[in-house]
């Protein structure tokens, strides 16, 4: 179908991005590589072959790349689908697009729909909002609901959007969700890579890692992930040769190489992929 201002967006029947259907069974011969994220893993305001895990199927032709990107999601939905879904395609290498905005969308119990959410309880994550109340559920609820509670809400939220404190809880729930993330892969047997999206918005020379890329750096050692992706390097050199690079939005097709290029490099420089691959 036709969006995004005329591109290309297709699904299979398991609603993953793109016309490929993926068996359960993986290939002997094929290493396959599952890709967590939000939107800009999904491909926002690009066609099915202008995404970035599109593009690593290229570069790395021997692999099977799978995009489980879904816009919206942030860690807790991604925890969710992986668990229910994406085991079952036992893959041997799990990348998870990370985006500093999705910490904030774990807080949550709606965004644009009813979502699940978890808290932190005695150090390990336990869900709630579960089953998630449908639309029809949410509009009678609401007739009933008094306006000053809403208001009351808001303002509680906007007050502690502005507090330390609120920002440690937000930090304490992503290190969790990111923790159980990395432990289901690892339980499979397969590899957890982590890599820093937001570099687009960074682009720099200082070749110390600003605060987004610290808080990156600190979730990822909670969680106990070692392969590590940083993009600024790329997103810089890209700049430098005139390339135009976008600082709002998603990524465009030629963003969506360079994230490309930067996974499959990580990926040969750490033996994750083999050169026969």
């Amino acid at each position: 179908m036709r969006v995004f201002g005329n591109k290309v967006l297709n699904a299979n029947a398991k609603g993953i991005r793109g016309n490929v259907e993926y068996r359960y069974d993986k290939s002997p011969e094929k290493i396959r590589i599952l890709i967590l994220g939000d939107s800009f893993t999904f491909g926002d305001q690009v066609s099915d072959n202008e995404t970035y895990p599109f593009y690593l199927q290229q570069m790395l032709p021997n692999t099977e790349i799978i995009n489980f990107g879904i816009p919206g999601y942030g860690y807790d939905q991604m925890l969710i689908y992986f668990q229910e879904e994406g085991l079952l395609y036992k893959p041997d290498i799990v990348i998870l697009g990370f985006v500093t905005a999705d910490i904030s969308r774990n807080m949550l119990t709606f965004r644009d729909y009813a979502k699940p959410k978890f808290n932190v309880v005695n150090g390990r994550i336990a869900l709630v909002n579960s089953p998630v109340p449908s639309p029809q559920e949410i509009e009678a609820a609401e007739f009933y609901k008094p306006k000053l509670l809403d208001l009351m809400n808001i303002v509680y939220r906007k007050v502690m959007l502005q507090t330390k404190r609120y920002d440690e809880k937000e930090k304490k729930v992503a290190e969790a969700l990111l923790g159980e993330i990395s432990a289901t892969i690892k339980h499979i047997h397969a590899t957890p890579v982590f890599v820093f999206l937001d570099a687009q918005r960074n682009i720099d020379t200082s070749p110390a890692p600003n605060s987004d890329e610290k808080n990156f750096i600190s979730l990822c050692q909670h969680s106990g992930v070692i392969h590590k992706i940083f993009l600024r390097p790329y997103f810089a050199a890209a700049a430098r040769n005139g390339v135009s690079l976008k600082t709002i939005r998603h990524f465009n097709p030629q963003e969506n190489k360079i994230v490309a290029q930067g996974i499959a490099d990580y990926l040969f420089a750490h033996h994750l992929i083999n050169t026969n691959n």
